[in-house]
Formats: C-alpha cells, sequence, structure tokens
C-alpha cells in the first residue's frame, strides 16, 4: 500500500508543469435529481450532473513561464479559452478540461509571493488514473 505525502503531488496547466505548487485541492461533485412520485413514501433520487474544480497556490518566480501561462489564461483582454488541467499523485492522475476562474496573487514582507488559481471544469474528466 502506497502512502502519498505533498511532495507526490503536482498540477499541469496545458502540459506545463507548475514546479512551485505550495497546495492544491480537486473537488468532484454529483448533482442528484429527485425523482420522487406522489405513492413514494421517502425521496428517491437518480444521478445527474457531474461537476469538477480545483484549486492550487503557486509560489510566484519571475522566470516562472507555466504561472505566466496560467494567469495570461484569466488576466487577457481576449476571451478566456478552456485548458487542460491534470491533477496528479504518484501514479494517479485525474484530468479535465477547464476555465481559469479566479486568480489572487499576493505577497507580505518576508514571504513569497504566491498565485491562489482556481479552476472549473468545461465538461467531464478527460483522463482517469486511480
Amino acid at each position: 500500500m502506497a502512502i502519498y505525502t505533498g511532495k507526490d503531488g503536482s498540477i499541469t496547466f496545458e502540459n506545463a508543469l507548475q514546479a512551485r505548487v505550495r497546495a492544491w485541492t480537486v473537488e468532484g461533485n454529483l448533482a442528484l435529481i429527485d425523482v420522487t412520485t406522489l405513492d413514494r413514501d421517502a425521496v428517491q433520487n437518480e444521478a445527474g450532473l457531474k461537476s469538477f474544480s480545483g484549486t492550487a497556490t503557486i509560489m510566484y518566480q519571475d522566470d516562472n513561464t507555466a504561472l505566466q501561462t496560467l494567469l495570461d489564461n484569466l488576466f487577457t483582454t481576449e476571451d478566456p479559452i478552456k485548458s487542460a488541467v491534470r491533477f496528479s499523485w504518484g501514479p494517479k492522475k485525474l484530468q479535465f478540461n477547464a476555465f481559469v476562474t479566479s486568480a489572487t496573487v499576493s505577497t507580505s514582507i518576508g514571504e513569497i509571493i504566491t498565485a491562489d488559481v482556481s479552476f472549473t471544469a468545461a465538461g467531464d474528466l478527460t483522463l482517469i488514473t486511480l
């Protein structure tokens, strides 16, 4: 049985590995559809739509072109485009096409500049290795 730690995790955006990631999360949700009929005495549900989202805190470096590509996807005067986002831990992977929905670049005295980025899927998973 493998045990994974933070050093085993990585995030890739448009085939560019984000090398300095401090933390990331990925979340999947399943909406339920209420199909209860009047003759029932308990709620009946069926599977509805799936959704996926993720976040990452990336430590900023001036020469980090991978992060620049990610931020350019949101901070642009053109229409944002959906891009492939892959979350990996060891040999396990989840990938989906997503829009960058928010990004916050922050700093404080004595700290490394970070970018907190959020993604929301534009469709189903495109790669699953669990």
